[in-house]
């Protein structure tokens, strides 16, 4: 499966002026016999989680879409299947992602879901993490065509961090588009 490393994302829990625009990329692939597809990929830049209350009761939330447009331009197209990751961040794990304070004090646990309900951690498909998967069936005969698809993601942060020290908390990330 070939792949396009797409976008760094920087994650914070704590205050920003103003959200970052998303971020773009795209590929250009063959989708059948006489046939290429362009993707492109959107995914937010940066994932801000607000204000957070080490000693509050709730969890911070935050949600979002990464979006996925092929078109094809060619005589036989078939369409193309591809999957979305995304890295496990500066911890190194899938299970506990961590962001890491801007001043001393200990890490900020979070991660980033697939799901509303938070059940399915999203990743690379290894251990329990899950990815999106998609196929784009764009025609056989037509001279142009193509899809559109959009995936959610659900972000927390648990409440009852209480050791946390005021300040921001960051992580990188990286979404990838494999096909």
């Amino acid at each position: 499966m070939r792949r396009l490393v797409l976008l760094a994302l920087l994650l914070a829990c704590g205050l920003f002026l103003r959200e970052a625009p998303p971020a773009r990329a795209s590929t250009t692939i063959y989708c059948g016999l006489l046939a290429t597809c362009t993707c492109t990929m959107t995914a937010p830049s940066s994932i801000n989680f607000g204000v957070y209350d080490p000693f509050g009761s709730t969890d911070a939330t935050v949600s979002g879409t990464v979006s996925v447009t092929c078109t094809s331009f060619g005589v036989i197209s078939g369409g193309v299947s591809y999957e979305i990751h995304l890295t496990a961040g500066s911890s190194g794990s899938f299970a506990a992602r961590k962001m890491n304070p801007s001043a001393g004090g200990g890490q900020a646990t979070y991660n980033i879901y697939k799901d509303s309900g938070y059940a399915t951690v999203m990743g690379d498909g290894t251990g329990s993490s899950g990815v999106y998967s998609y196929t784009c069936s764009i025609g056989l005969l037509g001279l142009q065509g193509g899809c559109v698809a959009n995936f959610n993601y659900y972000g927390r942060v648990p409440f009852g961090q209480s050791t946390l020290a005021p300040g921001t908390f960051t992580d990188t990330l990286v979404w990838s588009f494999n096909y």
